[in-house]
């Protein structure tokens, strides 16, 4: 049974990136970040891949509309590159420190309270073209950086609550009742605006009547002066806020309360949701 040597494995210079594309097109990699007035970092990574450190070497790397056009072909996508006054690249090389594997090259996004980037579909491509001699990975020598804007509300969170699907005869007791223990998307929609991505019964069945979600459905939007939540549904006329009730963002716990009814009595439909954020959407 003869071993490898991994000792004598020439080392590889590649993006190394999560999301491998395994029908032809480039790989790719999120390059989703929250919307904020000043420019917000994205670090590209570079890896030296080998049984051993990097002695030192310089990588150089550079956008590249051929691999963006691949990705597309393959994917059939219709991605954009990001026009220029979106980002700045200070510096398009980059060293791997001797006794280091990784590097990273910065990119800075410009502008990104630009409500246009909201609903874009763009990207940034790239390739990298030297690596001091070291060999370029030819399955990971190029990446394509899927660019979203998110706003701060958006994210995965735990979801809790009590809804009532009333009728002339009282509370539907098969759907009505407490919400717990369920997982709940917020998606940006605009700066201070998300989607709810699923109003849920007693039961953990989607409610209907109320839209899809991303296009017509659920939307909160915050106040960001106040934290007050207003809740409409482009889908539903009748959706809307319950009165006396403080529907509202808590910044400190990152916590949506929200109360709403939809429908006209006595068929009205009544939501009393808690949302507690516990991580990024992907």
């Amino acid at each position: 049974n003869i071993q490898q040597d991994l000792t004598k494995l020439q080392p590889i210079i590649e993006f190394p990136d999560v999301t491998p594309n395994l029908n032809g097109a480039p790989n790719s990699r999120s390059a989703a970040v929250v919307g904020a007035d000043e420019p917000v970092l994205y670090n590209l990574p570079i890896n030296y891949a080998s049984s051993s450190a990097s002695p030192g070497i310089e990588v150089t790397v550079a956008l590249d509309q051929a691999v963006l056009d691949k990705y597309n072909e393959v994917q059939g996508d219709d991605l954009t590159m990001l026009p220029a006054q979106y980002y700045s690249i200070p510096s398009f090389k980059v060293t791997i420190p001797a006794g280091q594997r990784t590097a990273s090259i910065p990119i800075n996004f410009l502008n990104t309270t630009d409500e246009a980037l909201l609903t874009s579909h763009y990207a940034l491509a790239f390739r990298i073209t030297d690596a001091s001699g070291k060999i370029i990975s030819g399955n990971y020598g190029t990446t394509v950086a899927l660019f979203a804007i998110k706003n701060i509300y958006d994210g995965v969170y735990d979801f809790k609550g009590n809804i009532q699907r009333n009728s002339a005869t009282g509370p539907d007791p098969a759907l009505s009742g407490q919400i717990s223990f369920e997982t709940a998307e917020l998606l940006t929609s605009t700066r201070y605006s998300v989607w709810f991505d699923q109003q849920l019964w007693a039961t953990g069945a989607g409610v209907a009547g109320i839209g899809t979600p991303t296009v017509d459905g659920i939307k909160f939007t915050i106040d960001p002066a106040t934290n007050k939540i207003t809740v409409s549904c482009p889908a539903n006329a009748t959706s809307r806020n319950i009165a006396g009730y403080d529907s509202r963002f808590d910044p400190a716990t990152r916590t949506i309360y929200a109360a709403f009814q939809w429908g006209n009595a006595p068929a009205t439909r009544v939501a009393i949701d808690t949302l507690v954020y516990k991580g990024p959407t992907e």
